[in-house]
């Protein structure tokens, strides 16, 4: 790539770069060779701080409390404004969570109710996935560390 370069920059700017001298070295292509002989040790810390960087461990606590308050509150100003907006008929489609949460109605207590329910099913929900998602995280780093350590004990069979 450096001999391109060079070529490049001799035509457009007009400079006289020694073309055959790039990388001309007898002990060019040892250097390389030798920089490239991986330990496992290094390829699996190499992995892991790769995945740490790009696959945070989520906080299952706070996201659950997160995706629980916002769902409870969510629930809580839907139902207000349904009560507040009146009509003859109030909240038909919503009054269907009264199957899934006892004592809900679209009330002003019921509200309040569905503020608690919402919190709940929203606190599990958010726990849950920051679960597996944490659990799948750490499957695919373990995957991922077994075919880099197959692959250097590989190049060591190779070497050999």
């Amino acid at each position: 790539m450096l001999t391109g370069m060079m070529a490049v920059r001799n035509v457009i700017l007009g400079e006289k770069n020694d073309l055959w001298n790039v990388n001309a070295d007898q002990e060019y292509q040892e250097e390389i060779r030798e920089k490239t002989q991986l330990q496992p040790q290094i390829v699996t810390e190499a992995v892991k701080e790769a995945f740490a960087k790009a696959f945070p461990k989520l906080d299952r606590l706070a996201f659950g409390l997160s995706i629980g308050t916002v769902a409870g509150l969510l629930l809580f100003v839907i139902t207000v404004i349904l009560v507040l907006k009146g009509g003859a008929v109030v909240g038909p489609t919503l009054q269907l969570l009264q199957n899934y949460f006892p004592g809900y109605t679209v009330t002003l207590p019921g509200s309040l109710l569905g503020l608690a329910y919402g919190f709940v099913t929203g606190f599990i929900g958010g726990w849950g996935f920051a679960f597996l998602r944490n659990a799948t995280v750490f499957l695919d780093m373990a995957v991922v560390r077994r075919r880099a350590e197959r692959q250097v004990l590989r190049q060591l069979l190779e070497y050999f």
